[in-house]
């Protein structure tokens, strides 16, 4: 899930989302395993909001491996 989060507002409407993602998945007993979800907070004043899924906190972190490629939060992307 990708959004841009500029205001507490923008922050509230991905945090819907993902409880609405998460409700369907339990519904559906195809569970989201919060534990491995990551959040990268792009761009430089980003206020870094927290979000959950379910009741567990999605852990922020710097950079992410996707599909062999490393994307950092300044968007560097490296191999």
């Amino acid at each position: 899930m990708f959004y841009h989060v500029s205001t507490y507002e923008d922050a509230e409407k991905l945090q819907k989302d993902m409880n609405t993602l998460n409700k369907w998945s339990t519904e559906w007993t195809w569970l989201i395993n919060a534990e491995k979800c990551k959040c990268i907070h792009y761009g430089y004043n980003n206020k870094q909001y927290d979000f959950y899924m379910g009741n567990e906190r999605i852990k922020p972190t710097h950079e992410e491996r996707d599909l062999g490629a490393i994307i950092t939060e300044t968007l560097d992307v490296t191999k």
